[in-house]
């Protein structure tokens, strides 16, 4: 057996990654509603084109990092190297929060002014 096999894993270390990908599926669900409440309905509904329809209708900014975010949740449900999940939990820590933090000020803000 590999050694890094044998080397305990903090506990802790799986929950961003569980919960920011929790909380990615929640938005892009919440993007498509929004979508469908501003009268755009989508042909083919997936993750995928909902980022890009979103970015589109400037819902979102960075449509290049939702992408990305959508990738790094596809690769992880196969991912047992344990440099590509640190590396996912980096982007995740780094990148994704600050996304999903944006579009939670954006419809807050949005929200409050209704």
């Amino acid at each position: 057996m590999a050694p890094e096999l044998l080397t305990p894993r903090p506990a802790c270390k799986a929950r961003p990654d569980a919960s920011a990908f929790l909380e990615s599926a929640l938005a892009w669900n919440l993007l498509k509603d929004r979508l469908e409440h501003d009268g755009i309905v989508l042909p083919t509904v997936t993750p995928r084109q909902v980022i890009r329809q979103a970015f589109h209708a400037k819902l979102i900014q960075d449509g290049d990092t939702w992408i990305a975010m959508l990738t790094d949740r596809n690769l992880m449900s196969h991912t047992y190297d344990f440099a590509t999940f640190d590396a996912v939990i980096d982007r995740i820590q780094h990148r994704y929060l600050a996304i999903l933090g944006e579009l939670y000020e954006r419809l807050s803000l949005e929200a409050m002014e209704q």
